[in-house]
């Protein structure tokens, strides 16, 4: 590859120096062209963004192009496209072989007669360093897996296995789920592996998919289209930044999302449309200050969005529209430092039941109420009209007796005895 970029460099520099923005973007052209395949839906937007923490020299020699090339790629390959992890021979490994599994299953090995057939349905090993698990694809009938804390990276031998129900390989070294056919699985269980993207996942039946714990920084918009039954997602704890359009409309079952302690700051408009089941979101850790994208969740009961960055009471006038909402949780927001702050909640959302896992009590609407009829009593207009001049001069002047007024009482004292 050295001698490729060398030549490369020739041909596109001039009097070896290409300027800055020039060689950056001759870096990615070569990147996206002859190095690696981006995931779908990956924009040269979102490549620009991933990179940018790599310094870009003002102009480029052959030796920088190339130290600013092998940045990049390593960084891609750390941060969205791992590879997956190959033991080396000496490692101390455990490849899962018919052998191996037959010793252990000896009295569960598949009997079938005339009049009886019998198969394992369940499997699981624990932190037995388990690398190769290709033979277990042999046993059919499986419909319950589980290989906790092993150093499984390829994962494609379980493609079509369709008894699958139920898949747990939480701390193994995955770096990906996609294309894997598992028409009737339940649950996946894919936490604390290596996991940088997420691509389309081929589960029609899935009902509860864990993500959380990796280092999850794109996520294709297509990825959970085929997820229609899918009740809970937990993608917390990952290093998401932002959300592709659409990323969520397919998940009308979907019931409880987690995106706690990622580093997105905003929640856009129309980012959870489509969601019209879901019920419990969490989105604490992040350092979020915009949450219009909630306004459309109108079946959602409980919120966590503790330790975002709201700042300001009228960041949360979204909420206003989550008339189902009963339960919310503002611990080490901002805003919820502010005076009153409980009682201008309960005004916002007087439906509300709980706040910081609080019941709210009688007397905390009464405060709120309390609260607002002092802002009533201080925003009436004070009546400040002046009278009319004209109006004024009637009652404060005295008319001035003329000759022929004191002609009148003259003789009408007289007339009286």
């Amino acid at each position: 590859m050295e001698e490729q970029l060398d030549a490369f460099f020739e041909s596109n520099s001039q009097e070896e120096s290409l300027n800055g923005d020039t060689g950056r973007q001759k870096v990615i052209d070569l990147v996206t062209k002859q190095v690696f395949k981006l995931p779908y839906g990956f924009t040269n937007d979102d490549l620009h963004s991933l990179i940018e923490s790599v310094e870009v020299p003002n102009s480029f020699t052959k030796e920088s192009f190339m130290a600013y090339y092998n940045d990049v790629v390593n960084l891609i390959k750390n941060e969205l496209l791992p590879e997956p992890d190959t033991p080396e021979a000496e490692d101390d490994v455990l490849r899962l072989s018919p052998d191996f599994i037959a010793q252990r299953l000896s009295d569960l090995q598949q009997i079938e007669g005339e009049d009886l057939s019998f198969a394992f349905t369940s499997f699981s090993v624990h932190e037995a360093d388990i690398y190769d698990i290709s033979a277990i694809s042999k046993f059919r009938a499986l419909n319950h897996i589980s290989l906790k804390t092993n150093k499984i990276s390829n994962v494609e031998c379980l493609n079509g296995m369709d008894k699958l129900k139920e898949l747990r390989l939480p701390e193994n070294k995955i770096v990906s789920f996609s294309r894997i056919d598992l028409p009737n699985l339940e649950i996946l269980e894919l936490s604390q592996n290596k996991f940088c993207n997420v691509g389309y996942l081929m589960l029609p039946n899935l009902k509860k998919l864990q993500l959380n714990q990796n280092s999850i920084s794109y996520i294709s918009p297509d990825a959970f289209e085929k997820l229609s039954k899918l009740e809970e997602l937990d993608l917390s704890q990952n290093k998401l930044r932002t959300f592709k359009k659409n990323t969520f409309s397919k998940l009308s079952s979907l019931k409880i999302l987690k995106l706690d302690q990622n580093v997105f700051t905003e929640l856009h408009e129309g980012i959870f449309e489509g969601l019209e089941s879901l019920n419990t979101l969490s989105i604490g850790e992040n350092n979020l200050d915009n949450i219009t994208g909630l306004s459309t969740l109108s079946s959602l009961k409980k919120l966590d969005m503790h330790q975002t960055a709201i700042m300001k009471l009228e960041d949360l006038k979204p909420l206003i529209d989550l008339k189902q909402l009963s339960a919310i949780t503002f611990d080490g927001t901002p805003c919820s430092t502010l005076e009153s702050f409980k009682s201008e909640i309960i005004l916002l959302m007087p439906w509300i039941e709980s706040i910081d896992d609080e019941a709210i009590s009688f007397s905390d609407r009464q405060e709120a109420l309390d609260l607002d009829a002092q802002r009533k009593i201080v925003d009436e207009p004070v009546n400040d009209e002046k009278p009319d001049n004209n109006d004024a001069k009637a009652e404060d002047t005295v008319d001035e007796p003329t000759e022929e007024s004191m002609e009148t009482a003259e003789e009408t004292e007289s007339s009286n005895p």
